[in-house]
């Protein structure tokens, strides 16, 4: 059986996984919200910041195309 911690480390991988896949397809609005969503799950600062740094990067695009 795993733990809370195991369960929640697993979602924030499957989210951060399915934000890079967004962005990789050009979907920059998505992609910032699963970015931001997955700043709500427990990791590392480095990993933490990593994950805001790409939410400001998919922000910054989105607008540029929609100009």
């Amino acid at each position: 059986m795993k733990t809370l911690a195991q369960k929640m480390k697993e979602q924030g991988k499957m989210i951060t996984e399915r934000a890079a896949s967004e962005e990789r397809r050009g979907n920059y609005k998505t992609a910032q919200v699963f970015w931001l969503k997955s700043t709500e799950y427990p990791c590392s600062e480095a990993n933490m910041h990593y994950r805001n740094v790409r939410a400001d990067i998919c922000q910054r695009r989105s607008q540029e195309v929609s100009e």
